[in-house]
């Protein structure tokens, strides 16, 4: 062991002492030269100090809100074999104001969006942000937890935080092609988001009708920050996925195949609308490989539906078209860009998803039924029904039909997309104990 002292660094000229405000690793943790390690405030702003090299946190020997002057004992590292490194007193390591975080946002901009992060944060960790995203989640009084990053490997950053504060946390849907996997299977290839290992579990997220893998962007960082494995796939006939469906049981006609191909065995399913179809029909045909079912907002449990909605976005050529149609779904608003709904405009534009919709509604409302599947599955599996009270695509006294054994959860200022409008009230669903998600 090379063992040394971790000293408080000198974050500007003028600093004589700072504050922790947080480490960001813990005893036994291992890190990398330029992994962020402790969190120091100072009079003029609050820093990740980076590592100066490799080691090993052995030791913390100060407390969460001490003042420590410069060059003050803060941890005692294992520096392993590497340079001693903690001889240096870390003047050069840049605090990130805000001109930083500027400066490293319009970077992040023109730079390839690495793959997602393999090494998930298990649950307690502090979740990853940059200090100035922290402050103004103070100030606006938003839960760091509930933002989803965009950041590197999930990191939130401070565009994050103003955007949830706006109302504005629905992602773009635009392609985060860097990402996204495909699987070759017998009727064409499937597209798919994987946050790599993990030691929670694997939670399949199944989107509905129009939608695609990015719909649940806050979901899948949320997930993947408690230690799950996430799969988010694009279902037959939508996204990148190249195999059509007609029907709703084409949603669910590859998930098997799917499963296989990732060598996956076992799965929790959390299926959104018509993706709830698709996650019915997988549990009919191999239960034995569901460890439970969440169902957001599920088509087929009643025959009322806005059919507006569904034909709609099967015909919308137009950004303005997808703009109107895209409000119906939450309560917070949806503002997207006009590069944003042109590029969706002219993906449904193909027309993929207009024998889908005539097969899904018709002249007198839903023409799926979900119930008599749901009837058969209690019995094995948990089931639980996320609905929001604001649901203007299908009413959410439609649950008023569910098997009794089935655990609904009704949420207050949410849409037909709870995972938008609540994502923290969702997550906490999705995670609580004695219900795998």
């Amino acid at each position: 062991m090379s063992e040394r002292i971790l000293k408080m660094p000198r974050l500007g000229e003028t600093m004589e002492e700072g504050k922790i405000v947080g480490w960001l690793i813990k005893p036994g943790d291992s890190f990398r030269r330029g992994d962020p390690i402790i969190e120091i405030e100072t009079d003029k702003t609050i820093a990740e100090f980076p590592a100066l090299g490799d080691g090993r946190l052995e030791e913390v020997l100060v407390e969460i809100g001490d003042m420590i002057e410069v060059g003050k004992p803060l941890a005692r590292v294992d520096i392993v074999s590497g340079p001693d490194w903690t001889a240096e007193d870390g003047s050069a390591a840049e605090p990130e104001t805000e001109a930083a975080v500027t400066k490293a946002e319009a970077t992040a901009d023109t730079a390839k969006e690495p793959p997602l992060d393999d090494n998930p944060k298990r649950p307690g960790d502090r979740v990853r942000a940059t200090p100035l995203a922290r402050r103004f989640a103070r100030r606006s009084g938003i839960d760091i937890n509930s933002v989803a990053g965009t950041g590197r490997r999930g990191r939130i950053e401070k565009h994050d935080v103003l955007a949830a504060a706006d109302g504005q946390s629905v992602p773009s849907r635009m392609p985060a092609a860097a990402a996204t996997s495909y699987a070759a299977l017998r009727r064409g290839r499937m597209a798919y988001l994987d946050s790599g290992k993990a030691f929670g579990g694997t939670v399949l997220l199944l989107h509905g009708f129009s939608g695609d893998r990015t719909t649940w962007t806050a979901v899948l960082a949320g997930l993947r920050r408690a230690g799950k494995r996430v799969i988010a796939p694009d279902l037959p006939g939508h996204g990148l996925t190249e195999i059509e469906a007609s029907s709703p049981s084409d949603l669910s006609a590859d998930l098997v195949e799917f499963l296989d191909a990732l060598a996956i065995e076992k799965v929790d399913v959390v299926a959104h609308s018509l993706g709830a179809v698709a996650a019915l029909g997988l549990a009919a045909s191999e239960p034995r490989r569901i460890g439970s079912l969440s169902l957001i907002a599920p088509a087929g449990i009643g025959s009322e539906i806005d059919t507006g909605f569904v034909h709609g976005m099967a015909g919308a050529r137009t950004s303005g078209e997808i703009a109107h149609l895209l409000r119906r779904l939450s309560v917070n608003g949806i503002e997207l860009s006009e590069a944003a709904l042109e590029a969706i405009a002219a993906d449904l534009a193909r027309g993929r998803l207009r024998a889908l919709a005539d097969a899904v509604a018709g002249p007198s409302g839903q023409r799926v039924d979900s119930l008599m599947a749901l009837q058969r599955l209690v019995a094995s599996m948990p089931v639980r029904v996320l609905f929001g009270l604001e649901d203007r695509i299908i009413p959410w006294r439609q649950v008023l039909a569910l098997p009794p054994q089935v655990a609904i959860h009704l949420l207050s200022r949410s849409g037909h997309m709870p995972q938008w409008d609540q994502t923290k009230d969702v997550l906490e669903i999705l995670l609580s104990k004695g219900e795998q998600p």
